[in-house]
This record gives structure tokens, C-alpha cells and sequence, in this order.
């Protein structure tokens, strides 16, 4: 029954707010230049009670100090607000990775109240830079009904794609498992949500990178809504450059049961060593499903993983030169496609307690049967020395032997040779 009263409810929020407190956020690695440095795009929270116009900030490359200097916003940012602020950065020498604070000392003229008030992060600069290649990572299943339509729209986009910089690998997990489901599928799939406990699928990865996507991201993941978002998504990525490049060689015995998978690699000065972690695939185009929810007629499941290294990746042994060699053994399974099969390898980071911070900085992907077919020797009269030998086994020898030798060479490559 309506009498005519209103009900009034007052909340009352208890705390001591500041008039003047900017947060700022982490801002990862500014890339700098030959001569310059570019300026560090910050983002920052104002928890003050009033609008902010401008901020005063410092900046310290490992841990000197230069002067205060100042930001004023195009428009104010009011109370409980997000925005971005340009700061820059001072021309370093030298290369390699040097860290960076910025720390936001005042707002508006009065001091900075926040409890956090410094964003961390880093200059980068080399001498040399690579190429980076896109590596997309797809979680599906048969139990999900949406997943047909968007491994659809990833299938036309990589018909049209440069197949020597845009690779895809599938990981059978988030929404239940199925007969294809890897324990690297099931391992992975928990941080790159967000580390929440949650998780969906149809999803995709672009080189574990949270930046690219702006709606219906979780974690490091989104849900593409056709062909032309993840073209959009994976050009953006083909602009950027890379710490490091990679490149894949494989042998293969004579009866095709096994095969030696060889990964070279090398770095800038920029490149983190310490964290990096190279991960190997061996996937498996067109196989037929089983029971695929939400298809008609004759599906193929694309870029299944067959083979990994381990789930989070190998730690890399890196040599003085800033190059290294890792080899790994594959047993080849009678019931695979030879036809089908790609070795698809990267470099990434493991950090177990923040999920952005897994990004892949480069990938290779190779054909397997091509790859194994192209088996170079030593001309003769090189000048190149001989460094070290294995058995297509993978087991080092000290001389030749009948069939196919990996050579390591003085110049750093690894070639196949034909031992008859």
C-alpha cells in the first residue's frame, strides 16, 4: 500500500581524504633513441576531493635526481578520475636498461598526500633492434559453442597474413577441457586471466600483452569480434620493435619417428636475460574433431599443440655474445600429420605474481617437414671453424657420423650436415 512516505538512506564514508594526492601507475619500458629519449606516458588516479590541473614531478635514472617540472592537463581531472601525463625523461648514454622513478611531488602547487606517489619503470636503449613477429594464442574447446565462430574469424585473418610473421597456437582449456587439452593449456590459462580464478572461452592472446585492448579484456585476454580486430590488433604489433629475434632449424631421422629441434637466438643490450624463458611448440593443423559444440558439417581444429618444452618456458643460458643454442628431442607420434605440423618457438617472461608483466618479445614459427627437408652443409674452403657436433639424438659426438650431424659453428650458427 502507498501511504505517501519516502524512505531517505544517508552513507556515510569514514577516512582521511587529501585534497591534493595523485597515484601514479607503472609504465614499463620507454624505448629510448639514437640522440634521444622519448617521454614515459604515465597514468595516474586522482584520490584528492577536488579537480586537478597540473602536477609537479621529478625524475631519477638509477638514482640521480633531476629537477622538478610540471604537467598541466588539457582539462581538469576530477575527483576519483584516471588520466595520463607525459613526463619527460632525460638523454641517456650508454645502452642497456636503466631504471626510472617518477614521483609526483605536487598537485596544484601543494604537496602530493598520496601513499604512493612514484611510478617505476625503465629506459631501454641498443644498438640494435629486431623485427617483431605477432604470436596469437587462442583458448578454445568442444564444449564451447562460441568457439567455432571466432577460430573462424583467426582462420581468415591468417589466410591473409604474412605466414612468416603472424603465428597461432590453441590451448584446450578455460571453459572445461577436451580429448586435445595439454597440461601447459591448464597451467598458463590461470594468470593470463588475471589471476582471479576466472575464465572464458572463445578467448585470445596477442603476445601476452594487456595494452593493445581497451573492451572486453580480462586478464591479458579479449574476445575478437571479427577478422579485421585481430588484423588491427596484430598489425599494431608488426610496428613495434623487438629485443630479440629467434630463428628455428630442425633434423629429422630417416624413418621420421624423431626429430631434433634446434632454437638460435640473440639480443640487444635492452633484453632481459635474467627473466627470459623460451617456450617450444610442435602444433598440428586439420584435425578432425571429435563432438565440437556450436558446428555444422566437417570442423577441423587448427594449431593443437602436440609437443612443449614446459608450460611457462625453459630458462635460456645465454652466451657472452648475447646468443644462444638450445636443442630438444621430439618423438614423433605415427598419428600425427606430418604434413601439419609447425615448430612454433618464443621468448617471453615468467612473473607468477602479475599477469601483464608474461609478454612474449619475439616468436619464429617454421614449416616441420620443410624445415627438416632444408639440410645445409659446409661449403667447401670456408673459413668457419667447427665448434661443436651432436647426433641427431642430440647427444654431443667428437667426430663424424653416418647421417645427420648438427654443427655448431664459429660464427654462432647451427647447421645440419649430411654425413654419408
Amino acid at each position: 500500500m502507498n501511504t505517501g512516505e519516502n524512505l531517505s538512506i544517508q552513507v556515510i564514508i569514514e577516512g582521511d581524504f587529501k585534497d591534493s594526492s595523485a597515484m601514479p601507475f607503472g609504465f614499463g619500458t620507454v624505448v629510448a633513441g639514437a640522440n634521444a629519449t622519448p617521454a614515459a606516458t604515465v597514468q595516474m588516479l586522482n584520490m584528492g576531493t577536488a579537480p586537478l590541473t597540473e602536477i609537479t614531478y621529478t625524475v631519477s635514472v638509477d638514482g640521480t635526481k633531476g629537477e622538478a617540472q610540471k604537467f598541466t592537463f588539457d582539462s581538469p581531472v576530477a575527483a576519483n578520475e584516471y588520466a595520463t601525463f607525459s613526463a619527460t625523461l632525460p638523454t641517456v648514454s650508454g645502452y642497456g636498461r636503466k631504471n626510472v622513478k617518477v614521483d609526483i611531488t605536487e598537485v596544484d602547487g601543494n604537496e602530493n598526500m598520496a601513499e604512493t606517489r612514484v611510478a617505476d619503470g625503465y629506459i631501454g636503449k641498443a644498438k640494435e633492434f629486431f623485427p617483431r613477429n605477432v604470436l596469437i594464442e587462442e583458448f578454445t574447446t568442444e564444449r564451447c559453442s562460441n568457439c567455432p565462430r571466432v577460430a573462424g574469424y583467426l582462420h581468415d585473418m591468417l589466410k591473409d597474413a604474412d605466414p612468416e610473421r603472424v603465428f597461432a597456437v590453441c590451448h584446450h582449456s578455460a571453459f572445461y577441457t577436451d580429448w586435445l587439452t595439454q597440461q601447459c593449456d591448464e597451467d598458463i590459462y590461470p594468470l593470463m586471466f588475471g589471476g582471479d580464478g576466472s575464465s572464458f572461452a572463445p578467448a585470445m592472446m596477442m603476445n601476452r600483452s594487456k595494452d593493445l585492448f581497451t573492451d572486453n579484456q580480462q586478464g591479458v585476454v579479449y574476445i575478437p569480434s571479427s577478422k579485421m580486430e585481430i588484423d588491427y590488433y596484430a598489425k599494431l604489433i608488426m610496428e613495434q620493435q623487438a629485443n630479440s629475434s629467434l630463428d628455428i632449424q630442425v633434423a629429422a631421422s630417416e624413418d621420421n619417428r624423431q626429430a631434433v629441434v634446434i632454437v638460435n637466438g640473440k639480443c640487444n643490450e635492452e633484453f632481459e636475460v635474467d627473466k627470459s624463458r623460451l617456450t617450444l611448440y610442435l602444433t598440428e593443423d586439420n584435425i578432425a574433431a571429435k563432438d565440437q559444440s556450436g558446428a555444422e558439417g566437417d570442423y577441423k581444429h587448427m594449431h593443437v599443440i602436440r609437443y612443449y618444452n614446459s608450460s611457462w618456458g625453459d630458462k635460456v643460458v645465454w652466451n657472452d655474445n648475447a646468443t644462444f643454442t638450445a636443442s630438444y628431442t621430439i618423438d614423433i607420434n605415427e598419428g600425427w600429420n606430418k604434413n601439419e605440423l609447425k615448430c612454433v618457438a618464443f621468448l617471453s617472461k615468467l612473473n607468477d605474481d602479475d599477469f601483464s608483466d608474461n609478454r612474449i618479445d619475439n616468436s619464429a614459427c617454421v614449416d616441420y617437414l620443410k624445415a627438416a627437408a632444408d639440410v645445409k652443409g659446409i661449403a667447401e674452403g670456408t673459413q668457419l671453424k667447427e665448434t661443436a657436433r651432436y647426433s641427431i639424438s642430440g647427444t654431443r659426438i667428437s667426430s663424424q657420423q653416418k647421417g645427420i650431424n648438427i654443427v655448431r659453428l664459429s660464427d654462432g650458427r647451427t647447421v645440419k650436415v649430411v654425413v654419408r
